[in-house]
């Protein structure tokens, strides 16, 4: 606290003795408080609010706690194994040079976007070497054949023995050919391919906010209003609104995949085989695009304006216009937060509902504070968020103990863990598989999504009732990830712990 203090009167740039004057104490105590000597008193965190007319937030740890557990998260990677970092160190930084601490974070997010990209790179090279390979044997089954088939032409008088023996090679050498031209036509494919996840610079807009943004709110309601729309399924109102106000041509096209919006022609085909929702959220897509872009622009960098992180508020829109914050957070309350009951309510997808519920932090109109993440079948973080407190690594995967993980064991279903972090700290969670909107059942890709509470928060949940919440036993033992987590007996480590002095899990000793 004291640091934060000295960084104040820097920022004011008051020397000691006229900080202390105002504030009425000696130059000598207010030295002592900034070099930690002296505790920062409430009475004195007060005088300082109402004398230099600053929000008292300033003082809060928050944004402390989440650069050093980012910085934590950091120093764990194998290029630092060498460095003798502390947490003391750490914490040394981010309190004395918050802005430097913020320039390290960025520097190993562009660090680790280059090795992805180097990655990226390097299997595309080997895509292209496999490319050139069956473009070879494409090339040599043509001649052959071509071959074949003029020795055909040109002589007639061939006996049907000879003739028949060069059409069964035409015929054998068609079948080899076949399948590897469908490689060839795969492997240059991208039509199908997920959308990527959303970027560390979407996390942070969302997680600076605790998931609120107000901006988006008062658009998805001002939205709302001017459309009318009963529910998720209300697509005309939807499509009435693209064509009258947007000049949008909407047009059902047969095939799958997800929706194509052609901004030169003002024309959004949307495939026939969506689910209505799917084709609700397509349309609904298409039209805060337009209708509220100014208002994303204002809350994005615009630099990002292409970025996944744009879609991210997108979608953010999208959810607020089908699940309007007051009328949904009353309904949360009055089913307890069952996600399933909230779905049929709103008419939406167990996904989106999470992801809602993860947004209701409205100053003097809050609902429980989750945290949500959302992974694939490999692992792969697509999305997470935490307004709980519990940590969510920014640049690993989960840790495998995880609910959202063991949701792939029994698709469809919810599935409830009691957790505890190594802190002591405990949560309630609640994870199932969600399949893709944009593609028909048997095509859909899987995906799980968990959101937790903090156990204190777990008696307003339905899925609290008939647990044991004050039984520490019956609680899952989990961590943020492998090398982050102090768990020296965990069966479940895939990766040795970083930090001197922590013992590795039996695989590795």
């Amino acid at each position: 606290m004291g640091r934060r203090v000295r960084r104040l009167r820097r920022d004011l740039g008051l020397s000691q003795t006229e900080m202390a004057r105002r504030l009425g104490m000696s130059a000598s105590y207010l030295n002592l408080i900034e070099h930690e000597q002296r505790p920062l008193t409430l009475k004195v965190l007060m005088k300082l609010g109402e004398t230099f007319k600053i929000d008292l937030n300033a003082f809060s740890t928050r944004n402390e706690d989440g650069q050093l557990a980012e910085l934590n998260e950091i120093i764990a990677d194998p290029l630092f194994r060498d460095r003798a970092l502390g947490e003391q160190d750490l914490g040394d930084l981010v309190e004395a040079a918050p802005a430097m601490a913020a320039a390290v974070v960025d520097l190993y997010r562009g660090y680790r976007r280059a090795i992805d990209d180097a990655e990226r790179l390097r299997e595309d090279l080997d895509g292209r070497e496999v490319a050139a390979g069956l473009a070879y044997d494409v090339r040599t089954l043509l001649t052959t054949i071509r071959s074949f088939s003029e020795i055909l032409r040109d002589n007639p008088d061939l006996d049907s023995g000879q003739r028949r023996r060069f059409l069964d090679i035409l015929i054998e050498d068609s079948k080899r050919l076949l399948p590897l031209i469908g490689s060839l036509v795969d492997g240059g494919a991208t039509d199908g391919e997920p959308p990527p996840a959303p970027t560390g610079e979407a996390i942070d807009i969302l997680q600076a906010r605790m998931g609120y943004i107000a901006e988006l709110e008062e658009a998805a309601e001002g939205l709302r209003r001017t459309l009318g729309i009963a529910s998720a399924h209300d697509a005309q109102p939807l499509i009435e609104s693209l064509t009258r106000a947007h000049g949008v041509r909407v047009q059902f096209v047969s095939g799958r995949g997800g929706a194509a919006y052609d901004p030169e022609q003002r024309r959004l085909a949307v495939p026939e085989m969506l689910s209505p929702l799917g084709r609700a959220v397509a349309l609904a897509d298409c039209l805060v695009r337009l209708a509220c872009r100014p208002v994303v622009d204002r809350c994005l960098d615009p630099k990002l304006a292409t970025t996944p992180a744009f879609d991210e508020l997108i979608d953010y829109l999208t959810n607020a216009l089908f699940m309007p914050y007051e009328a949904f957070l009353a309904a949360a309350k009055e089913f307890r937060y069952d996600v399933e009951s909230l779905g049929r309510r709103f008419a939406v997808s167990h996904a989106r509902v999470c992801r809602r519920l993860a947004t209701l932090q409205r100053p003097g109109a809050r609902g429980v504070p989750f945290h949500l993440v959302e992974v694939d079948i490999a692992g792969n973080v697509l999305r997470r968020f935490s307004a709980s407190g519990i940590r969510i690594a920014r640049f690993a995967g989960v840790c495998p103990l995880w609910n959202v993980h063991r949701a792939f064991l029994t698709p469809g279903a919810i599935r409830t863990q009691l957790s505890r972090l190594p802190d002591g700290t405990s949560y309630l969670s609640v994870a199932r598989t969600v399949e893709s909107e944009a593609q028909p059942s048997r095509d859909a890709r899987l995906t799980a999504v968990e959101i937790g509470c903090e156990i204190s928060f777990a008696g307003e949940l339905v899925y609290a009732d008939g647990l044991d919440l004050g039984n520490r036993e019956v609680a899952v033992p989990v961590g943020m990830t492998c090398r982050l987590c102090e768990r020296a007996d965990c069966a479940a480590r895939v990766q040795p712990p970083f930090r001197a002095g922590v013992a590795a899990a039996p695989a590795f000793r």
